[in-house]
């Protein structure tokens, strides 16, 4: 699991963050200053926020508290810290990074029959709607895209309000690939289940 892994999952539920714990979020999206403690009393001080509040920021982004969440957090930046790659920008660490978390985790998943399977769906479907929010949804347009280029009808829908308005143009000749990295997305996961109640 790296540190992107961690800007994945707040990125997927930012939405559903109050507006105290998206200023939290806000600094470990940013690049926070490496001498400020990650400690939940000394953090809490210098973000003006409650111990209380980082604790359900943590568990609203999938951890089980802030204790998890800060420790995750200092297990990979040293990780990352351990890494080199003469000559890379950090925009270029980054890319790379991503590239390797998504790797990894579809090699793990891969299952040949659900590969035939999806290539069937495929083959069948008139129009390919990727849904993801966050991190999520940046994967669903560049999926979008390369299904473009393959010649497939397809859309990348990655917010609530194009959640809502798809809703009502799904049916059965729709495939839709809901994309989360926590599986825990509720909006996606409400379209989902309506995508699957129309036949999709």
């Amino acid at each position: 699991m790296r540190y992107l892994f961690i800007r994945a999952m707040i990125e997927e539920h930012y939405d559903e963050l109050t507006r105290t714990e998206k200023d939290i979020a806000d600094f470990f999206l940013g690049s926070f200053p490496p001498t400020v403690s990650l400690v939940a009393n000394r953090l809490s001080d210098y973000l003006h926020v409650s111990e209380a509040t980082l604790t359900r920021f943590a568990q609203k982004c999938g951890f089980s508290g802030y204790r998890e969440f800060s420790y995750q957090l200092k297990e990979q930046l040293a990780q990352m810290q351990g890494e080199v790659h003469p000559g890379l920008s950090d925009k270029a660490l980054n890319v790379l990074a991503d590239y390797e978390q998504i790797l990894d985790a579809n090699q793990a998943l891969l299952v040949e029959a659900h590969i035939h399977w999806l290539m069937e769906q495929l083959e069948q479907a008139k129009r390919v709607y990727f849904y993801g929010k966050g991190f999520s949804g940046l994967v669903a347009q560049e999926y979008s895209i390369r299904f473009l280029r393959l010649g497939l009808v397809s859309e990348a829908v990655t917010n609530d309000d194009m959640l809502h308005w798809v809703d009502g143009v799904i049916d059965a000749s729709c495939l839709v690939i809901g994309l989360s990295v926590s599986s825990e997305t509720q909006s996606v996961l409400d379209s989902l289940r309506k995508a699957s109640e129309k036949g999709a």
